[in-house]
């Protein structure tokens, strides 16, 4: 078994690491991003729709299926109001990222907005 690496962090500071690695990276972030859901706000910063999609999973308690990779890699950078209702929130998403959402129960289809659903 391979030892794991250490690192401490100071405050500002992130560590990231993917499976199988071998070394932990640590790198400065904007901390109001990871904290401004107290304030009843989830901000994003040159984020990915796939990943937003998870953090309002679970907010909403829905599921997000894409269209395709290159619709979820589809970046956004602003703010969300949490307790919104869900169309809201998608409804900014849409505005800004050239896609639609399609809500049918506790699923969300996103698709390229040059694509009917």
């Amino acid at each position: 078994m391979d030892k794991v690496s250490k690192v401490y962090l100071k405050p500002g500071e992130q560590a990231i690491c993917g499976k199988g690695a071998r070394f932990i990276e640590v790198k400065e972030v904007d901390v109001s991003l990871f904290t401004s859901w107290i304030k009843g706000v989830f901000e994003f910063e040159n984020m990915s729709l796939l990943a937003i999609s998870r953090q309002l999973s679970r907010w909403y308690g829905v599921s997000f299926q894409f269209e395709d990779e290159s619709c979820a890699e589809r970046r956004f950078t602003g703010g969300i109001k949490k307790y919104v209702p869900l169309n809201q929130s998608l409804d900014i998403l849409e505005k800004t990222t050239n896609v639609v959402f399609k809500v049918s129960g506790r699923h969300v289809f996103v698709k390229s907005l040059k694509n009917e659903i």
